[in-house]
């Protein structure tokens, strides 16, 4: 009995459910899941990794120069959504091990799986980075050719994740989330 009590997995586990309780009785739990997200092969995921970079840096240069915020607002604002899709996306092309070791880029990815589900699916991610490459077009035309460049990769990787789901090539990936639900109060005694 005295090695059972002193057995640190035994500890582990009796302070993981008193925590769960007291979570459960404070009215607040923790859900955890596994997600699948859909991949492409190395190559192609590679492809989109590459495309999400080049946007980002784009877009942080452009965001840099606040002198084009009083110019022309709309295409200020274009940059930020940009941004924020870029790394929306890159978040669900990158290996599921390295996102979850770093835990903001973990639960922003968890987040979008709960909200934005169709971003773990290639079809979903497809047609999300062709829609980029339509907020891409109003760079179009002025000085700015990395826009021309991010509207290209945008639809090229957009029409190969589409491809990759048609041909069947896709990659699962597991993905362990946690989830914050408050608890009904009236479920608790």
């Amino acid at each position: 009995m005295k090695e059972w009590i002193e057995d640190p997995q035994v500890g582990n586990t009796s302070r993981l459910a008193t925590e769960w309780t007291i979570g459960l009785h404070q009215g607040e739990m923790d859900i955890v899941t596994l997600a699948r997200v859909q991949q492409g092969p190395p190559t192609i995921r590679m492809i989109c990794v590459g495309g999400c970079f080049v946007a980002i840096v784009h877009c942080l240069i452009g965001l840099g120069d606040l002198s084009s915020l009083l110019r022309d607002p709309v295409s200020y604002a274009v940059t930020l959504y940009q941004l924020i899709f870029s790394s929306a996306a890159l978040l669900f092309e990158v290996r599921a091990e390295m996102i979850q070791a770093v835990g903001l880029l973990d639960s922003s990815q968890n987040y979008l799986l709960e909200k934005a589900q169709f971003l773990a699916e290639n079809l979903g991610r497809g047609i999300f980075y062709i829609f980029q490459a339509t907020l891409w077009i109003s760079f179009l035309g002025k000085t700015d050719s990395m826009g021309g460049f991010c509207f290209l990769y945008s639809l090229v990787t957009g029409i190969l994740l589409i491809g990759v789901r048609l041909t069947k090539t896709t990659v699962l990936t597991n993905k362990v989330t946690t989830v914050y639900r408050p608890v009904a109060k009236e479920v608790l005694p």
